[in-house]
């Protein structure tokens, strides 16, 4: 099975930077990174890995974030991805196998930004992000949530599965991480998304033509919904929230 569809980069490409998903799920890792990384200095520039970078869009959010005062790398297995990535940041770009990672323990933090779903082996993706980590390095991962949403969008995105809070708990612990966050996050869309995937399943003649109606800009819904997720990101960072379409965990390379 395919674990992405590289015709779908262009696609991703139009919308990414206007997508309300995009934006808060942008917005949230910067948040994260404020409260987890240690500050960048001139003699050494905080590093971070993005394995499976795709176009590069959020490797471009970190960077504005960070003045450009972080050393960022890219890393993607499909050539039309880091075509499209080249021209978003001044990162470096490295084509290759998100299970077999062509770098030595370096970095200070590695993003697997909704990746691991489209993994058969989950755990050894991650097990590959742990290795090239410095000691006490940071992994932030995110991924879509509940089973129950599971729909025609998922197969197109060739997804594997969606996961539960345990669940990634447990896959990051036995992967020699410590969990120092782990939430739900998007609750905002949670009661749309269960009405419209459900709808979906019924009512979905054509799922190629909606999967691309999902990733659709409608610009007032588009704006509301990411003020509602600004919102919802001030409980998030606070206490975490118990439900919602996807997960986002911090977690720490234990030693040794």
């Amino acid at each position: 099975m395919r674990s992405f569809d590289p015709g779908y980069f262009p696609v991703l490409r139009r919308v990414e930077k206007r997508h309300f998903w995009f934006r808060a799920r942008n917005d949230v890792i910067t948040r994260l990174l404020g409260r987890w990384l240690p500050s960048p200095s001139p003699s050494r520039p905080t590093s971070l890995l993005d394995i499976g970078c795709g176009n590069g869009n959020v490797l471009r959010a970190i960077e504005e974030w960070s003045g450009g005062r972080m050393f960022l790398v890219g890393l993607d297995p499909f050539r039309e991805a880091l075509s499209n990535a080249r021209s978003s940041t001044i990162a470096e770009w490295v084509q290759g196998d998100v299970m077999a990672l062509p770098f030595k323990q370096y970095f200070d933090a590695v993003g697997l930004f909704d990746v691991i779903e489209h993994i058969e082996d989950d755990r050894q993706v991650l097990e590959a992000a742990h290795r090239v980590l410095r000691p006490g390095g940071i992994l932030l991962v995110t991924v879509p949530a509940n089973e129950s949403l599971w729909s025609y969008f998922d197969v197109l995105a060739c997804h594997k599965r969606r996961y539960g809070k345990e669940q990634l708990r447990e896959l990051l612990v036995r992967s020699g991480f410590e969990i120092q966050f782990l939430s739900y996050y998007m609750a905002v869309t949670y009661p749309i998304l269960l009405v419209w995937r459900r709808l979906g399943r019924n009512l979905v003649s054509d799922p190629d033509q909606s999967g691309a109606t999902d990733l659709r800009v409608y610009p007032v819904a588009n704006e509301l919904l990411f003020w509602a997720l600004s919102i919802e990101r001030h409980l998030l960072l606070w206490q975490g929230l118990p439900f919602g379409t996807s997960l986002i965990a911090v977690a720490r390379r234990t030693e040794g």
